[in-house]
């Protein structure tokens, strides 16, 4: 790797100078969360925190970074970002009435179609 660009680990054009123009306004990123690319071209999911090196007078000389790879907690995310979707549309779609209450007050949190068409209310009521 010594002697050879670091745009070759971006999976994506353009991205390492978003990131660049990003630590502008701070001198810094954290958690900024992209697509690397491995040595056989598969991308993956990356979170890297990337500051400026400065020399004595202020100039900035490098850049510093720590990359994790994120790719099963991106994958996992997906997984409940889908399984979430599938639960919210069987939820309003049922024709059966469901409502979920808070605990502490007994207030209505959800109401699905069903409930609504049953007890005659809007959600907003």
């Amino acid at each position: 790797m010594l002697g050879t660009s670091a745009y070759n680990l971006y999976a994506e054009e353009g991205v390492r100078e978003k990131l660049f123009n990003a630590m502008k306004a701070n001198g810094k990123v954290v958690d900024w969360n992209g697509l690397g690319k491995r040595r056989d071209g598969t991308s993956f999911w990356v979170s890297m925190n990337v500051q400026y090196i400065y020399d004595n007078e202020g100039k900035i000389i490098g850049a510093q970074g720590v990359v994790r790879d994120i790719s099963e907690r991106k994958h996992l995310e997906e997984g409940l970002r889908l399984g979430e979707e599938k639960f919210r549309k069987a939820f309003d779609i049922s024709a059966d009435s469901i409502n979920i209450n808070r605990l502490n007050d007994g207030n209505y949190a959800f109401v699905n179609r069903g409930f609504l068409q049953i007890t005659g209310f809007t959600e907003e009521e």
